[in-house]
């Protein structure tokens, strides 16, 4: 294997799939959808492309696939589960472990 790849899931779900991946998982029974146009101004603001990704387009790991790769977690229900599970300081809802830039301030000062 030698060049670039673009990673994606061998099984790729839509943001409505993922999202009740997430409610589930969390024991959350419902969740408030996001109406497009609030989705296309939190991307401008974000500075990303709010028409990228399309919601129609679905990308596969054909490359990786050809060569013989294989996915350890290849379902999005699976590879969800195991980050929930983790422990990790977002999943907890904790303060972010990185270190702050120079250039960003901290609410108690530089």
């Amino acid at each position: 294997m030698a060049g670039l790849y673009h990673v994606t899931s061998p099984n790729p779900v839509t943001n409505a799939e993922m999202m009740a991946t997430y409610r589930k998982l969390l024991g959350r029974r419902f969740g408030l959808p996001a109406p497009t146009p609030i989705t296309v101004v939190g991307a401008i603001l974000l500075g990303s492309d709010p028409r990228w990704p399309s919601p129609a387009a679905a990308a596969f790991p054909t490359r990786l696939l050809d060569e013989g790769f294989e996915f350890s977690v290849p379902t999005f229900d699976e590879a969800a589960a195991k980050a929930l599970a983790s422990g990790s300081p977002a999943v907890r809802g904790e303060e972010r472990s990185v270190p702050r830039a120079s250039h960003e301030r901290s609410e108690t000062g530089p």
